[in-house]
């Protein structure tokens, strides 16, 4: 799996928000729409198009989204 570390501490922002530009930087960069993401429990939110993977290691505020291999 190839991530792509995304960093916003934006308390204006929802995580949703959030996970939208982290998504997009991700489209730019390797030109695929990414459907897994890792992130900590305090950032925990559903998504329908995603897989969310709460990871003990990960602080608030960071995400890595990828696109998982089959």
């Amino acid at each position: 799996m190839q991530y792509l570390g995304y960093y916003d501490d934006n308390k204006k922002k929802t995580v949703q928000e959030k996970l939208g530009e982290a998504c997009g930087a991700y489209v730019e960069k390797y030109g695929r729409v990414p459907d897994v993401v890792l992130l900590s429990e305090a950032d925990k939110v559903d998504m329908a198009d995603m897989v969310v993977l709460v990871e003990p290691y990960m602080r608030p505020n960071y995400y890595y989204v990828g696109v998982m291999e089959a």
